[in-house]
């Protein structure tokens, strides 16, 4: 396998998670979605294990990058909803995001 390949990874990474490996098969996909940008199903899968994994922060990411390509997208929706996200976000349509920033 190319290390460098963004389809290759991605396939390691769906390989993985069948394993029961998702630690292991976050990473594949988060490598896969640095060298080839942004797909849905790639960006969906990060959200679904990092949420499974307690890592919120990269889910939430995971699941408004899901919003950004598709704002209808259904299960990126209901997982920000399971995730207590339910406002959209100024701008994006994306669920939840603040419109506030903190200042110092």
């Amino acid at each position: 396998m190319d290390p460098l390949n963004a389809e290759a990874l991605a396939g390691l990474g769906f390989a993985l998670s069948e394993r029961g490996s998702l630690l292991e098969a976050l990473s594949a996909l988060q490598r896969a979605r640095e060298l080839g940008g942004d797909s849905v199903e790639v960006l969906l899968a990060i959200g679904k294990y990092a949420a499974r994994l307690g890592r919120s922060v990269p889910a939430i990411a995971a699941y408004d990058g899901v919003l950004r390509l598709e704002p209808r997208n259904f299960n990126a929706r209901r997982a920000l909803r399971s995730m207590g996200r339910d406002q959209p976000s100024p701008g994006t349509g994306a669920p939840g995001a603040s419109a506030h920033t903190k200042r110092k």
